[in-house]
């Protein structure tokens, strides 16, 4: 069964908007899809890379956490002596005492 009554030209004239937006959605998708190979492929591995020579995983640099160093732990208790340190004596030793 056909439609009784079709008229072309009309009909491409009220569909010119819903046409126009899925050809914006189809070139629109087609960039990302090329943006995400181009970033795919500039953000990928060298060869080789986190492989070491045996074929285990390469060893990786360990960090150390902040809150283990004092000096980068700014919750780092304060001092508990009035007393300054002597010269050449780091900061977080206790002072020297002499007994006599």
């Amino acid at each position: 069964m056909s439609a009784p009554d079709t008229n072309i030209k009309r009909q491409e004239k009220e569909h010119r908007g819903p046409l126009f937006g899925m050809g914006f959605a189809l070139l629109w998708s087609t960039v990302l899809l090329i943006g995400l190979v181009v970033w795919v492929v500039y953000a990928g591995n060298e060869p080789g890379d986190g492989v070491a020579v045996d074929g285990s995983p390469a060893p990786t640099e360990q960090s150390v956490p902040s809150d283990t160093d004092p000096a980068m732990n700014k919750r780092a208790a304060p001092a508990t002596t009035d007393e300054a340190p002597a010269a050449g004596t780091p900061a977080t030793q206790p002072p020297a005492t002499t007994t006599e």
